[in-house]
C-alpha cells in the first residue's frame, strides 16, 4: 500500500465557479466526465455517525456535471467525489461537499520527501485563489465533512503535519502557521 499525505482546503465558496477551476486545473474533465454505473454516497442529514454505513443513502449518477449539480442543489448534503489526477506527481483529487455549505478541495500527495512543502504552497495558493480558510495536511485522512469535522480527523490521521488558518490576517508579515506535534 503507498501512503499518501492529503492536503485539504475548506472555503465557503461552494459553487460552480470554484469546482470548476479546482477539477480544471487539475483533472482531465473530458475524462472523468463519464461516471456510468456510479453512485454518491451520502451523508444523510440526520446521521450522527459518519462512520456508520446506515448513516448514508446511495443516488446514482451518471456524469461529473450531474454529480456536482447535486452538491449544489442539496446545500446540507455531504458527499465526495475522488477523481483521478491528470499530473502524474498527484494521486487523487477531491471535491467533498460538506453538511455545514462549504466545500472541502483536496490532493492525495505520494510519500516524498518534498510532499509537505507541496502540500504548503498547495494551501497558500488555495487561500488566494479559492478563498480557503482553513485547512488541513495528514496522512492518510479521509477529508473533513464540515468545519468541527476537522479536529476529528486530524485525530484520526496516522500523522497531522498541519490544521489551521490557511494564511495569517496581515499577509505582509504571514509566517506559515506552526505544524501540530
Amino acid at each position: 500500500m503507498t501512503i499518501t499525505l492529503n492536503v485539504y482546503g475548506l472555503t465557503q465558496q461552494r459553487s460552480l465557479t470554484t469546482i470548476n477551476a479546482f477539477v480544471e486545473e487539475h483533472c482531465d474533465r473530458a475524462v472523468i466526465e463519464d461516471l456510468e454505473d456510479s453512485a454518491l454516497m451520502i451523508l444523510r442529514p440526520d446521521a450522527t455517525d459518519p462512520d456508520r454505513e446506515e448513516s448514508y443513502d446511495f443516488l446514482p449518477v451518471d456524469s461529473l456535471s450531474q454529480a456536482i449539480a447535486v452538491g449544489l442543489e442539496q446545500p446540507s448534503w455531504a458527499f465526495s467525489l475522488y477523481l483521478p489526477a491528470k499530473d502524474p506527481t498527484i494521486d487523487q483529487v477531491t471535491v467533498s461537499f460538506c453538511r455545514d455549505r462549504q466545500l472541502v478541495l483536496g490532493l492525495a500527495l505520494p510519500d516524498t520527501d518534498t510532499a509537505p512543502q507541496q502540500a504548503e504552497a498547495f494551501l497558500r495558493e488555495w487561500a488566494d485563489r479559492y478563498d480557503c480558510r482553513l485547512g488541513l495536511i495528514a496522512v492518510e485522512a479521509l477529508p473533513p465533512l464540515n468545519t468541527q469535522d476537522l479536529a476529528r480527523v486530524a485525530q484520526r490521521s496516522l500523522l497531522t503535519l498541519f490544521v489551521g488558518p490557511c494564511r495569517s490576517h496581515d499577509p505582509v508579515n504571514a509566517e506559515w502557521p506552526s505544524v501540530v506535534p
